[in-house]
This record gives C-alpha cells, structure tokens and sequence, in this order.
C-alpha cells in the first residue's frame, strides 16, 4: 500500500517523477501572474496579424502542455487500471488530453483578464494559447516515446 508521499509501507518509495503535477503548477502559475500584469507600451500594436504577445502566448501554453503530458499519462493509467505504460503509452489520447487542458486554462485566464482595465479578453490570444498547447503536448509526446525506445 502507498502512503500519500509515494512511500510504500515497507518503507521503499515509488518513482513520482511522472505523476508529479508541480512542474506544470508552477509553469501555469507564471503563465497567469503574466497574463494579468500592464504590458508596457500597446503590445497588440503592430498593425499585422501577429502581435508582440504571440511567441510568449505560444511559448508558455507549450510548456504548460509538455509538462502536462506525463502527470496526465499517469493519471490516466491510473483511473482507467492499466498499470504498464506499455498498455496506455503517450500517444495521441494523452497528447489530446494536455493540450485540451491547457487550452482550457487559457481561456480561463482570457477570462480573468476580461475585467482588468489594462488587458481584454482576446479571442486570438486563445487560438494562440491552444495552438501552443498543441506543439507542446505533440513534442512532449514524441520525447517520450524517443527516449521510451532508447
């Protein structure tokens, strides 16, 4: 039996690097104390598509996702009741489920940000946020299978 730190009660520990939920805590943490601070000068400005936010909208959703990928891959074995990762690998599904989460948590933030008189709620900041979320959760993804083969 397990005790909540990942100890067995022969006193042994298992790994909980892959369940581990902090490193994707603190990115999404970071991603929303970003996402509510003024923005020196009109970052929107640029007159094209693309604003001056974009790469870190892709960036931080990218790394809330890959971080993502591992605790959600677990997770998921865990309730479903398969417990070999040669059953339920990485693959689309977990890759899916992260991206899906982290783009639910950019709306959320785009959310917040609605009644804050230095930011709005941004329609294409979101499609940012999820089509970050999507490189990251795919590259995590395929990391992982590249290091499960190695």
């Amino acid at each position: 039996m397990q005790t909540p730190r990942g100890e067995t009660e022969g006193g042994g520990s298992r790994d909980t690097s892959r369940t581990d939920w902090r490193p994707a805590a603190a990115i999404a943490a970071a991603v929303l104390l970003a996402s509510v601070v003024p923005v020196p000068g009109d970052a929107s400005a640029g007159g094209g598509v693309v604003s001056l936010t974009d790469p870190f909208h892709l960036l931080g959703y990218a790394a809330l996702a890959a971080a993502l990928v591992c605790p959600v891959g677990a997770g998921l074995r865990e309730r479903i009741g398969f417990r070999s990762a040669a059953l339920l690998p990485r693959t689309a599904v977990v890759a899916t489920l992260a991206a899906l989460a982290s783009t639910a948590f950019g709306l959320g933030v785009e959310v917040v940000q609605a009644p804050i008189p230095w930011r709005s709620f941004a329609v294409a900041d979101a499609v940012v946020n999820a089509v970050g979320a999507l490189i990251g959760a795919a590259i995590a993804v395929a990391w992982w299978g590249h290091r499960k083969r190695a």
